[in-house]
Protein backbone atom coordinates (compact mmCIF):
# COMPACT_ATOMS: atom_id res chain seq x y z
CA UNK A 1 0.00 0.00 0.00
CA UNK A 2 1.76 3.13 -0.82
CA UNK A 3 2.32 6.10 2.01
CA UNK A 4 0.34 8.81 2.09
CA UNK A 5 2.27 12.46 2.96
CA UNK A 6 1.19 15.23 4.48
CA UNK A 7 2.63 19.07 4.01
CA UNK A 8 6.00 19.81 6.62
CA UNK A 9 5.26 20.88 9.76
CA UNK A 10 6.98 21.77 12.88
CA UNK A 11 7.32 18.66 15.20
CA UNK A 12 7.46 18.77 18.64
CA UNK A 13 7.56 15.58 20.92
CA UNK A 14 3.98 16.79 21.96
CA UNK A 15 2.72 17.14 18.22
CA UNK A 16 4.45 13.94 17.28
CA UNK A 17 2.22 12.14 19.64
CA UNK A 18 -0.90 13.54 18.74
CA UNK A 19 -0.39 13.66 14.93
CA UNK A 20 -3.87 12.09 13.58
CA UNK A 21 -3.47 8.31 12.63
CA UNK A 22 -4.77 7.37 8.95
CA UNK A 23 -8.27 5.41 8.74
CA UNK A 24 -6.31 2.49 6.87
CA UNK A 25 -2.29 2.18 5.87
CA UNK A 26 -0.01 4.62 6.70
CA UNK A 27 0.90 8.22 6.57
CA UNK A 28 4.17 10.15 6.59
CA UNK A 29 4.41 13.85 8.43
CA UNK A 30 8.14 15.73 7.06
CA UNK A 31 9.51 17.71 9.39
CA UNK A 32 10.57 21.49 8.84
CA UNK A 33 13.50 21.47 10.84
CA UNK A 34 15.77 18.56 9.31
CA UNK A 35 15.00 17.67 5.57
CA UNK A 36 14.28 14.20 4.97
CA UNK A 37 13.30 13.28 8.61
CA UNK A 38 9.84 11.67 8.32
CA UNK A 39 7.49 10.44 11.06
CA UNK A 40 5.56 7.57 9.58
CA UNK A 41 2.19 7.17 11.63
CA UNK A 42 0.04 3.64 10.49
CA UNK A 43 -3.52 2.72 10.96
CA UNK A 44 -1.99 0.29 13.96
CA UNK A 45 -0.90 3.41 15.97
CA UNK A 46 2.76 3.23 15.65
CA UNK A 47 5.50 5.89 15.12
CA UNK A 48 8.35 5.40 13.13
CA UNK A 49 11.21 7.45 12.25
CA UNK A 50 12.53 7.58 9.11
CA UNK A 51 15.11 9.49 6.86
CA UNK A 52 14.44 9.76 3.32
CA UNK A 53 16.65 11.24 0.70
CA UNK A 54 17.70 11.06 -2.89
CA UNK A 55 21.49 10.18 -3.01
CA UNK A 56 23.98 11.55 -4.78
CA UNK A 57 23.89 9.75 -8.49
CA UNK A 58 21.59 7.33 -7.05
CA UNK A 59 17.89 6.21 -6.62
CA UNK A 60 15.89 7.24 -3.29
CA UNK A 61 17.15 5.52 -0.30
CA UNK A 62 15.31 5.17 2.44
CA UNK A 63 16.81 4.79 5.84
CA UNK A 64 14.97 3.74 9.19
CA UNK A 65 15.71 5.28 12.47
CA UNK A 66 13.59 3.70 15.45
CA UNK A 67 10.49 4.21 17.28
CA UNK A 68 9.29 7.30 18.30
CA UNK A 69 8.93 5.73 22.15
CA UNK A 70 12.94 5.10 21.75
CA UNK A 71 13.44 8.90 19.53
CA UNK A 72 12.37 12.23 20.72
CA UNK A 73 12.17 14.12 18.32
CA UNK A 74 15.97 15.93 19.06
CA UNK A 75 17.71 12.86 18.66
CA UNK A 76 16.19 11.57 15.34
CA UNK A 77 16.97 15.23 14.59
CA UNK A 78 20.34 14.40 15.08
CA UNK A 79 20.20 10.98 14.15
CA UNK A 80 18.95 11.80 10.63
CA UNK A 81 21.28 14.68 9.85
CA UNK A 82 24.15 11.55 10.77
CA UNK A 83 22.85 9.58 7.87
CA UNK A 84 22.36 12.44 5.69
CA UNK A 85 25.99 13.58 6.01
CA UNK A 86 26.74 10.08 4.49
CA UNK A 87 23.96 10.27 1.73
CA UNK A 88 25.37 13.48 0.69
CA UNK A 89 28.98 12.04 0.26
CA UNK A 90 28.01 9.16 -1.84
CA UNK A 91 27.35 6.67 0.64
CA UNK A 92 24.57 4.11 0.92
CA UNK A 93 23.52 3.89 4.71
CA UNK A 94 21.52 0.58 3.60
CA UNK A 95 24.31 -1.00 1.90
CA UNK A 96 26.75 0.00 4.95
CA UNK A 97 24.54 -2.08 7.05
CA UNK A 98 24.50 -5.03 4.78
CA UNK A 99 28.37 -5.05 4.87
CA UNK A 100 28.18 -4.99 8.69
CA UNK A 101 26.01 -7.89 8.62
CA UNK A 102 28.06 -9.88 6.86
CA UNK A 103 31.03 -8.79 8.40
CA UNK A 104 29.33 -10.34 11.72
CA UNK A 105 28.09 -13.35 9.85
CA UNK A 106 32.20 -13.89 8.73
CA UNK A 107 33.35 -14.77 11.97
CA UNK A 108 31.61 -17.16 15.25
CA UNK A 109 32.45 -17.24 18.56
CA UNK A 110 34.67 -20.41 18.48
CA UNK A 111 36.94 -18.49 15.57
CA UNK A 112 36.93 -14.73 17.43
CA UNK A 113 38.08 -16.72 20.45
CA UNK A 114 41.15 -17.87 18.54
CA UNK A 115 41.62 -14.84 16.88
CA UNK A 116 41.56 -12.92 20.33
CA UNK A 117 44.51 -15.43 22.32
CA UNK A 118 46.71 -14.41 19.57
CA UNK A 119 46.19 -10.68 19.94
CA UNK A 120 48.48 -8.92 22.01
CA UNK A 121 48.07 -8.02 25.88
CA UNK A 122 46.24 -4.53 26.53
CA UNK A 123 48.26 -3.63 29.19
CA UNK A 124 52.18 -3.67 29.34
CA UNK A 125 54.68 -3.37 26.41
CA UNK A 126 52.78 -5.12 23.57
CA UNK A 127 53.57 -8.91 25.36
CA UNK A 128 51.31 -11.65 24.11
CA UNK A 129 49.22 -13.25 26.60
CA UNK A 130 50.89 -15.89 29.27
CA UNK A 131 50.58 -19.59 28.79
CA UNK A 132 49.06 -19.57 32.15
CA UNK A 133 46.34 -16.91 30.58
CA UNK A 134 45.80 -18.68 27.21
CA UNK A 135 45.19 -22.29 29.64
CA UNK A 136 42.72 -20.25 32.16
CA UNK A 137 40.75 -18.70 29.00
CA UNK A 138 40.04 -21.91 27.66
CA UNK A 139 39.12 -23.93 30.32
CA UNK A 140 36.65 -21.26 30.58
CA UNK A 141 35.70 -21.51 26.98
CA UNK A 142 35.49 -25.05 27.03
CA UNK A 143 33.85 -25.21 30.18
CA UNK A 144 31.19 -22.56 29.16
CA UNK A 145 31.06 -21.36 25.82
CA UNK A 146 31.68 -24.12 23.88
CA UNK A 147 27.86 -24.22 23.13
CA UNK A 148 28.17 -20.68 21.34
CA UNK A 149 31.41 -22.19 19.26
CA UNK A 150 29.71 -22.35 15.82
CA UNK A 151 27.24 -19.33 16.29
CA UNK A 152 27.86 -16.13 14.59
CA UNK A 153 28.91 -13.30 16.67
CA UNK A 154 25.44 -11.36 15.77
CA UNK A 155 23.32 -14.10 16.91
CA UNK A 156 24.12 -13.77 20.67
CA UNK A 157 22.44 -11.95 22.35
CA UNK A 158 22.19 -9.87 25.92
CA UNK A 159 19.66 -11.95 27.43
CA UNK A 160 21.47 -15.13 26.83
CA UNK A 161 24.48 -13.96 27.54
CA UNK A 162 23.05 -12.59 30.79
CA UNK A 163 21.04 -16.00 31.61
CA UNK A 164 24.59 -17.75 31.01
CA UNK A 165 25.66 -15.59 33.76
CA UNK A 166 23.10 -16.39 35.90
CA UNK A 167 23.15 -19.80 35.88
CA UNK A 168 26.85 -19.85 36.15
CA UNK A 169 26.67 -18.07 39.55
CA UNK A 170 23.39 -20.53 40.22
CA UNK A 171 25.76 -23.48 40.63
CA UNK A 172 27.91 -21.69 43.53
CA UNK A 173 30.32 -20.10 41.06
CA UNK A 174 30.15 -16.62 40.97
CA UNK A 175 33.48 -15.40 40.55
CA UNK A 176 33.36 -17.56 37.74
CA UNK A 177 30.56 -16.15 36.21
CA UNK A 178 32.30 -12.85 36.34
CA UNK A 179 35.38 -14.41 34.83
CA UNK A 180 33.00 -15.65 31.57
CA UNK A 181 31.25 -12.30 31.30
CA UNK A 182 34.50 -10.86 31.14
CA UNK A 183 35.93 -12.94 28.40
CA UNK A 184 32.42 -12.83 26.55
CA UNK A 185 33.27 -8.74 26.55
CA UNK A 186 36.85 -8.96 25.78
CA UNK A 187 36.02 -11.03 22.80
CA UNK A 188 33.74 -8.64 21.52
CA UNK A 189 35.45 -5.85 22.63
CA UNK A 190 38.78 -6.41 20.96
CA UNK A 191 36.59 -7.57 17.54
CA UNK A 192 34.61 -4.47 17.44
CA UNK A 193 37.85 -2.38 17.85
CA UNK A 194 40.12 -3.98 15.06
CA UNK A 195 36.79 -3.57 13.00
CA UNK A 196 36.57 -7.79 12.77
CA UNK A 197 32.88 -7.11 14.08
CA UNK A 198 30.22 -4.44 13.74
CA UNK A 199 27.55 -5.19 15.89
CA UNK A 200 26.40 -4.42 19.56
CA UNK A 201 28.43 -6.35 22.78
CA UNK A 202 25.94 -8.11 24.03
CA UNK A 203 27.48 -8.26 27.73
CA UNK A 204 26.66 -4.25 27.83
CA UNK A 205 24.00 -3.63 30.66
CA UNK A 206 25.00 -6.89 32.19
CA UNK A 207 25.98 -6.80 35.62
CA UNK A 208 28.33 -8.58 37.23
CA UNK A 209 28.32 -10.12 40.82
CA UNK A 210 29.77 -7.80 43.33
CA UNK A 211 33.24 -10.05 44.43
CA UNK A 212 34.40 -9.60 47.96
CA UNK A 213 37.99 -9.83 48.63
CA UNK A 214 39.30 -11.96 52.17
CA UNK A 215 41.96 -9.41 52.33
CA UNK A 216 43.60 -11.60 55.54
CA UNK A 217 43.99 -14.49 52.77
CA UNK A 218 46.43 -12.38 50.80
CA UNK A 219 48.68 -11.10 53.99
CA UNK A 220 51.91 -12.60 54.70
CA UNK A 221 52.72 -13.17 58.64
CA UNK A 222 55.80 -11.39 59.77
CA UNK A 223 57.22 -14.03 60.87
CA UNK A 224 56.89 -15.62 57.26
CA UNK A 225 57.92 -12.56 55.89
CA UNK A 226 60.75 -12.36 57.82
CA UNK A 227 62.04 -15.72 56.31
CA UNK A 228 61.31 -14.93 52.83
CA UNK A 229 63.92 -11.82 53.12
CA UNK A 230 66.03 -14.32 55.23
CA UNK A 231 66.72 -16.48 52.10
CA UNK A 232 67.00 -13.99 49.66
CA UNK A 233 69.90 -12.65 52.05
CA UNK A 234 71.42 -15.99 51.15
CA UNK A 235 70.32 -15.88 47.44
CA UNK A 236 73.12 -14.98 45.52
CA UNK A 237 71.69 -15.97 41.91
CA UNK A 238 69.64 -12.92 41.29
CA UNK A 239 70.38 -9.87 43.50
CA UNK A 240 68.39 -7.79 41.41
CA UNK A 241 65.37 -9.50 42.07
CA UNK A 242 65.79 -9.07 46.06
CA UNK A 243 66.41 -5.35 45.62
CA UNK A 244 63.37 -4.94 43.56
CA UNK A 245 61.29 -6.81 46.05
CA UNK A 246 62.29 -4.92 48.91
CA UNK A 247 61.33 -1.55 47.11
CA UNK A 248 57.95 -3.98 46.19
CA UNK A 249 57.28 -4.38 50.18
CA UNK A 250 58.89 -1.01 51.05
CA UNK A 251 56.57 1.25 48.28
CA UNK A 252 53.06 -0.71 48.38
CA UNK A 253 53.69 -0.65 44.60
CA UNK A 254 53.09 -3.61 41.94
CA UNK A 255 56.69 -4.98 41.04
CA UNK A 256 55.81 -4.41 37.04
CA UNK A 257 56.50 -0.65 37.90
CA UNK A 258 59.38 -1.68 39.67
CA UNK A 259 60.61 -3.39 37.37
CA UNK A 260 60.32 -0.87 34.96
CA UNK A 261 61.54 1.67 36.61
CA UNK A 262 63.96 4.53 35.12
CA UNK A 263 66.51 6.39 36.46
CA UNK A 264 64.99 9.62 34.58
CA UNK A 265 61.43 9.30 36.81
CA UNK A 266 63.69 9.49 39.66
CA UNK A 267 64.69 12.61 41.78
CA UNK A 268 66.62 10.84 45.02
CA UNK A 269 67.55 14.17 46.46
CA UNK A 270 63.78 15.15 46.74
CA UNK A 271 62.79 11.54 47.43
CA UNK A 272 60.60 11.27 44.31
CA UNK A 273 59.70 8.48 41.82
CA UNK A 274 57.13 10.25 38.76
CA UNK A 275 56.19 8.11 35.90
CA UNK A 276 53.82 9.28 33.25
CA UNK A 277 49.86 6.81 32.16
CA UNK A 278 51.85 5.59 29.63
CA UNK A 279 55.29 3.96 31.31
CA UNK A 280 55.89 0.57 30.46
CA UNK A 281 53.62 -1.75 32.97
CA UNK A 282 51.55 0.91 34.57
CA UNK A 283 48.56 -0.58 35.33
CA UNK A 284 47.19 2.54 36.61
CA UNK A 285 47.04 4.37 33.58
CA UNK A 286 47.84 7.38 35.09
CA UNK A 287 50.88 9.72 36.08
CA UNK A 288 51.84 8.52 39.05
CA UNK A 289 53.90 10.62 41.94
CA UNK A 290 55.13 8.77 44.46
CA UNK A 291 57.35 10.06 48.01
CA UNK A 292 59.98 7.44 48.73
CA UNK A 293 61.28 6.48 51.93
CA UNK A 294 64.61 6.86 53.48
CA UNK A 295 64.72 2.56 53.13
CA UNK A 296 63.90 2.78 49.59
CA UNK A 297 66.56 5.55 48.95
CA UNK A 298 69.23 4.25 50.11
CA UNK A 299 68.43 0.75 48.14
CA UNK A 300 68.63 2.86 44.81
CA UNK A 301 71.78 4.80 46.00
CA UNK A 302 73.22 1.42 46.34
CA UNK A 303 71.94 0.52 42.86
CA UNK A 304 73.05 3.50 41.35
CA UNK A 305 76.93 2.85 42.05
CA UNK A 306 76.03 -0.75 40.47
CA UNK A 307 74.21 0.48 37.55
CA UNK A 308 75.93 2.81 35.19
CA UNK A 309 75.15 2.49 32.01
CA UNK A 310 71.84 1.90 31.55
CA UNK A 311 68.51 4.29 31.59
CA UNK A 312 66.59 1.43 33.75
CA UNK A 313 67.38 1.03 37.37
CA UNK A 314 67.01 -3.19 36.97
CA UNK A 315 68.27 -3.55 33.48
CA UNK A 316 68.21 -7.27 31.56
CA UNK A 317 71.32 -8.61 31.41
CA UNK A 318 70.00 -9.06 27.71
CA UNK A 319 67.55 -7.48 26.04
CA UNK A 320 64.69 -10.49 25.13
CA UNK A 321 63.07 -9.89 21.35
CA UNK A 322 58.95 -10.88 22.22
CA UNK A 323 56.76 -13.13 19.48
CA UNK A 324 55.31 -9.55 18.86
CA UNK A 325 58.54 -8.19 17.76
CA UNK A 326 58.74 -6.12 21.01
CA UNK A 327 61.86 -6.03 23.05
CA UNK A 328 62.32 -5.77 26.63
CA UNK A 329 65.23 -4.41 28.36
CA UNK A 330 64.67 -4.52 32.09
CA UNK A 331 64.17 -7.96 34.39
CA UNK A 332 61.86 -10.14 33.87
CA UNK A 333 59.16 -11.04 36.19
CA UNK A 334 61.47 -13.24 38.65
CA UNK A 335 59.32 -16.48 39.25
CA UNK A 336 62.01 -19.05 39.39
CA UNK A 337 63.77 -16.40 42.15
CA UNK A 338 60.40 -16.70 43.85
CA UNK A 339 59.64 -19.87 44.38
CA UNK A 340 63.27 -20.96 45.52
CA UNK A 341 63.00 -17.99 48.10
CA UNK A 342 59.92 -19.91 49.32
CA UNK A 343 61.46 -22.81 49.41
CA UNK A 344 64.32 -21.95 51.06
CA UNK A 345 61.87 -20.25 53.99
CA UNK A 346 60.29 -23.38 54.30
CA UNK A 347 56.96 -21.63 52.74
CA UNK A 348 54.71 -25.00 51.02
CA UNK A 349 51.15 -23.00 51.36
CA UNK A 350 50.48 -20.36 48.16
CA UNK A 351 52.40 -17.21 48.69
CA UNK A 352 52.68 -14.45 45.58
CA UNK A 353 54.87 -11.73 44.90
CA UNK A 354 51.89 -9.28 44.47
CA UNK A 355 50.46 -10.21 48.23
CA UNK A 356 53.69 -7.92 49.41
CA UNK A 357 51.41 -5.26 47.93
CA UNK A 358 48.65 -6.03 50.08
CA UNK A 359 51.10 -6.87 53.47
CA UNK A 360 52.59 -3.17 52.54
CA UNK A 361 49.26 -1.54 52.40
CA UNK A 362 48.12 -3.51 56.04
CA UNK A 363 51.77 -2.59 57.48
CA UNK A 364 51.17 1.30 56.52
CA UNK A 365 48.19 1.02 58.56
CA UNK A 366 49.49 -0.50 61.53
CA UNK A 367 52.08 2.02 61.56
CA UNK A 368 49.10 4.91 62.04
CA UNK A 369 48.82 5.95 58.20
CA UNK A 370 44.80 7.15 57.55
CA UNK A 371 42.77 5.49 54.49
CA UNK A 372 43.35 8.09 52.62
CA UNK A 373 47.23 8.18 53.28
CA UNK A 374 47.76 4.33 52.45
CA UNK A 375 45.50 5.18 49.02
CA UNK A 376 47.74 7.56 48.02
CA UNK A 377 50.69 5.17 48.56
CA UNK A 378 49.30 2.54 46.66
CA UNK A 379 47.69 4.44 44.13
CA UNK A 380 44.17 3.69 44.62
CA UNK A 381 41.75 6.15 43.50
CA UNK A 382 38.79 4.90 45.34
CA UNK A 383 39.71 4.90 49.23
CA UNK A 384 36.59 2.07 49.55
CA UNK A 385 39.65 -0.27 47.76
CA UNK A 386 41.80 0.64 50.61
CA UNK A 387 39.18 0.38 53.51
CA UNK A 388 39.18 -3.46 52.77
CA UNK A 389 42.51 -3.38 54.71
CA UNK A 390 40.84 -2.40 57.65
CA UNK A 391 39.20 -5.34 58.51
CA UNK A 392 42.47 -7.03 58.10
CA UNK A 393 44.25 -4.37 60.67
CA UNK A 394 44.53 -5.49 64.57
CA UNK A 395 43.51 -1.91 65.57
CA UNK A 396 43.19 -3.01 69.38
CA UNK A 397 39.02 -2.73 69.07
CA UNK A 398 38.43 -5.25 71.31
CA UNK A 399 40.97 -3.93 74.28
CA UNK A 400 39.32 -0.49 73.62
CA UNK A 401 36.09 -1.94 74.19
CA UNK A 402 36.91 -3.40 76.92
CA UNK A 403 38.24 -0.60 78.79
CA UNK A 404 35.39 1.60 77.49
CA UNK A 405 33.20 -1.20 79.83
CA UNK A 406 35.34 -0.34 82.78
CA UNK A 407 35.12 3.50 82.60
CA UNK A 408 31.50 3.77 82.25
CA UNK A 409 30.68 1.15 84.66
CA UNK A 410 32.53 4.05 87.33
CA UNK A 411 30.03 6.30 85.62
CA UNK A 412 26.99 4.60 85.96
CA UNK A 413 27.90 1.26 88.14
CA UNK A 414 27.80 -2.68 87.15
CA UNK A 415 24.77 -4.46 86.60
CA UNK A 416 22.55 -5.85 89.53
Amino acid sequence: MPVRTSDRIRLTDAKARSLAAPERGRRRYYDEGVKGLALQVTAAGSRTWYVVRRRAKGRPEQVHIGPLSDFSVKQARAKATEHLAKLLDGESVQDQRRRERDLARTMNLGTAFEWYLGLPKRRGVGTTKSPKTIHDYRRLFENHLKPWARRSLDTITRREVRTLHQEITANGTPYVANRVLGLIKSIYGAAIEHEEYAGANPTDGVRRNHESVNVEEHLIPDEKLAAIFAAMDQEVKNPHAEQMLRIAILTGRRTGVIRAMRWGDLDLEAGLWVYDADAPLNKDKRRMRIKLSPGVIEILLRRRMLVTESDWVFPAIRARERRDGTTTEFIDRPKDFWSRVKKRAGITERCRMHDLRHTAASAFLESGMTVAQVARALGHQNTVTTSRYLHAKDDGFEERLARHDANTERLIGSAS
